[in-house]
């Protein structure tokens, strides 16, 4: 699985794309990573992009993921996850509802997504923004 992951701090946005067959490993790894990052404190809101994600029957998956994150002090962000198969959808809902918590929400467009979250942002800019997390290319929108 690749991840790749920026905190844009003047939005207080965490987005986040997942490429691949999704790892509960790395996903720890990088969840632990990231909540120590000096720019976490800025978070209120995430957009967690699953659509170039695989997510074949991981309903196992779900308990070690929700035991996971009652473990871990994160504050209760507005978080969208972003999914586009069915598969990640059931994954997305069953998760979200194993949470017990008002602040999670999964869609399939990125319109709803930015809804969700009141952003500024046009669908065009977070496509841009997400495209290129990979390389580190500046947020600037061109």
């Amino acid at each position: 699985m690749e991840l790749h992951s920026k905190i844009i701090k003047e939005k207080g946005l965490f987005v986040q794309k997942y490429v691949g067959d999704f790892s509960v490993e790395e996903y720890k790894s990088a969840a632990i990573k990231t909540i120590k990052s000096p720019e976490w404190k800025y978070v209120n809101k995430s957009l967690a992009d699953f659509r170039e994600a695989t997510v074949i029957n991981n309903f196992e998956i779900l308990d070690e993921l929700v035991k996971f994150r009652a473990t871990i002090n994160i504050q209760n962000i507005l978080t969208v996850y972003l999914v586009n198969s069915p598969m990640a959808t059931a994954l997305a809902h069953l998760y979200i509802d194993n949470l017990k918590k008002s602040c999670y929400y999964y869609c399939t467009t990125m319109n709803k997504a930015l809804s969700i979250l009141e952003s500024d942002m046009s669908e065009r800019e977070m496509e841009y923004i997400l495209k290129n997390l990979k390389e580190n290319r500046p947020d600037i929108f061109l």
